[in-house]
């Protein structure tokens, strides 16, 4: 799905017919050169693995970026738990923009390394002073951040960066901590996590004794204020990779920062570029590809000139209501420095159509977050839905605290105020549902506030549009929230309950499926226990 939108700017690409790099005469020819010794060392042993690396990586040097996926896709039938494949495999399909298989491949290497030693990787093009500055497990967690953040999924990639960071640090390499500091940085702005952002600029200094990355070097002095935009961007066409680099890294600094027309224009001049195969380019590829360019929204305020035609008089109810909600939501979502650790059950129950218990696993474990019910969000959510078919199953998604919080959520849904009865009599609800004229499957729901001390107590939710096969009454979530001593706001319990199908061609909804968990305790601050 995630190809479809670089096929609305680049069809040739998508059709087999990749273009060629730019590359200088005598360059090619070196690369040529190379590649024919790289044959020839492969036609020698053709099973051994690192023949079959090199043959793959040379070929793709020259652009031939199919060749090479199917010298890889050889020697993993070949090696199939050499991690090595998988990298560089990994990094190609990046290239041709098969984003969802990058991703499989990255994590299978990163699956195949766990818990063995790094070794360092051998360049492919020597930089100026022949160090190499990267290792196999640093560029299978690279790759796979930029092919999350490519696809939109700026949480995981966040969560990705923010390991290699981790990593660079321990080894003491300048070259990856500038580049996965890059990317993590950019990730949590566009999620709007400006002061977590703030921290990975910290250890980034004017001094680091960068080798080859210096473009992530200056874009992140860029970031910390110390660098002007225009100091990074030649005033004629982008030529070079280090222009798209840079290019791209301005234009995104323009759009988290809500100059969304600059923005626009400085991604145009990237794609512009002879650079197709550069990570700046692909950005910002995607980014024009999406036509998503969220400015930064103020705090919510409803009128009845929104799409949802709430009553002005309501207005200011509502958006307190919102702030109340909003602050508890945010408490969730703070840094890991001060996240807790929780003795946790999780369930997941069989119940036949009349909710009868037909069957009951239970897991209790310890781990450490506030909120242990989420799920990370699919960039796809507003194009394929919140119900999704996968293969032979169907995934559900419900709206998480993150998501809640999200432009993406609150620009396309409508809130207004409502009165709690039943089990949440005495409380006030903001309820919130998809704008009108929503074809795909969507969440309807209400956050529900206790209006005496102005906290959100529980959300509740329903899909609305659902496919056939998931077409049931009472199907749904709820998460109820507590604020626990000096620890703050957790996710105390949640359920979520989900159609079950029968088997068999063409079943029906056979009964139901309900997963959630409780906290049973809080164990501790960030210190295991």
């Amino acid at each position: 799905m995630r190809a479809v939108l670089f096929l609305l700017l680049f069809p040739a690409a998508l059709l087999g017919q990749d273009p060629e790099p730019n590359l200088p005469p005598e360059v090619r020819q070196a690369y040529e050169a190379r590649l024919l010794e790289a044959r020839r060392a492969y036609q020698h042993t053709p099973d051994n693995a690192d023949s079959i690396i090199w043959l793959g990586r040379r070929t793709g040097y020259l652009g031939r970026y199919r060749e090479a996926i199917a010298i890889f896709t050889e020697g993993i039938r070949k090696h199939p738990r050499d991690a090595r494949m998988y990298r560089h495999r990994g990094h190609r399909y990046i290239t041709i923009r098969e984003l969802d298989r990058a991703i499989d491949d990255l994590e299978r290497g990163l699956r195949l390394v766990k818990g063995k030693p790094d070794e360092v990787e051998p360049d492919g093009i020597p930089n100026a002073r022949g160090i190499p500055t990267s290792t196999l497990q640093s560029n299978l967690r690279y790759h796979l951040g930029l092919a999350h953040y490519l696809a939109g999924d700026f949480a995981q990639a966040a969560r990705v960066f923010q390991t290699d960071v981790e990593a660079a640090r321990a080894r003491h390499n300048p070259d990856m901590l500038v580049a996965s500091s890059h990317w993590w940085y950019m990730a949590l702005r566009r999620r709007g996590k400006d002061r977590e952002a703030r921290a990975v600029l910290e250890p980034i200094t004017r001094d680091l004794p960068v080798i080859e990355n210096g473009s992530y070097h200056r874009l992140l002095l860029l970031y910390r204020g110390e660098l002007s935009p225009d100091s990074l961007l030649p005033a004629g066409p982008l030529a070079t990779v280090e222009d798209v680099t840079q290019g791209y890294g301005v234009g995104n600094w323009y759009l988290y920062n809500g100059h969304v027309d600059q923005a626009r224009a400085i991604f145009r001049r990237v794609v512009a570029a002879p650079q197709w195969a550069a990570f700046g380019f692909l950005a910002a590829e995607a980014e024009l590809a999406r036509g998503d360019f969220p400015p930064r929204l103020p705090p919510v305020r409803v009128s009845a000139k929104t799409p949802c035609q709430i009553h002005p008089d309501q207005g200011l109810e509502t958006a307190d209501l919102w702030d109340a909600a909003r602050q508890t939501l945010a408490s969730t979502l703070r840094p890991d420095s001060v996240t807790p650790w929780l003795l946790v059950r999780e369930w997941r129950r069989t119940l036949d159509i009349r909710l009868g218990l037909r069957g009951e696993e239970v897991d209790t474990s310890e781990i450490r977050t506030r909120h242990p019910f989420e799920k990370p969000a699919p960039a796809n959510l507003e194009r394929v839905g919140y119900i999704q078919r996968q293969g032979w199953s169907i995934v559900y998604y419900g709206p998480d605290p993150e998501l809640l919080l999200s432009e993406r959520f609150l620009r396309r849904h409508c809130f207004r105020r409502t009165e709690g009865t039943g089990p949440f009599a005495g409380l006030v609800g903001l309820a919130f549902a998809p704008l009108p004229r929503v074809a795909i499957p969507d969440v309807k729901g209400v956050l529900w506030v206790d209006p005496a001390r102005g906290e959100l107590r529980s959300l509740e939710y329903t899909w609305i549009n659902p496919p056939l096969e998931a077409r049931a009454p009472g199907i749904g979530g709820r998460a109820d929230f507590a604020r626990i001593g000096s620890v703050g706001w957790i996710v105390q319990r949640w359920n979520i309950r989900m159609a079950r199908q029968e088997t068999g061609y063409a079943g029906g909804v056979e009964g139901y499926t309900d997963q959630g968990g409780e906290v049973l305790a809080v164990l501790g601050g960030p210190t295991p226990p």
